[in-house]
């Protein structure tokens, strides 16, 4: 596992070393330390899991509105292969040609409520 540089660009088709088991990789702690420096890993997650990562169509991440709306920093290193990019948009397509089945969420409607109220798409 190689440890954080202060260089964040790295060389054209460069593939960074694999994680230790039991830590994040180097790419995802140097990113967030806050997120991914956790020292135990391995929650299951029907105990939440160890991180939870949400974006919108745009490629943002929600964040708290008192963060304001300030420019996000982003090295567009790649982490996903094209061969699996292409996978998951082929499964996205064929999904979108069933019908959606009914879903009741395990989470109280008020409680979703609560919590969008203090978050906004970046």
């Amino acid at each position: 596992d190689t440890e954080p540089s202060n260089n964040t660009s790295a060389p054209e088709n460069s593939v960074p070393p694999g994680p230790t088991l039991g830590r994040a990789h180097c790419i995802l702690r140097e990113r967030c330390p806050a997120c991914f420096g956790l020292e135990t890993w391995g929650r299951p997650l029907s105990e939440g899991g160890d991180v939870q990562l949400g974006a919108d169509g745009c490629f943002s991440y929600p964040h708290l509105k008192s963060a304001g709306d300030g420019p996000i920093s982003y090295d567009p290193t790649l982490f996903i292969s094209k061969e699996k990019v292409d996978r998951v948009r082929d499964r996205i397509a064929d999904a979108r040609c069933k019908k959606p089945r009914k879903v009741t969420p395990p989470i109280p409607q008020e409680a979703i409520d609560a919590c969008e109220a203090s978050w906004e798409a970046a």
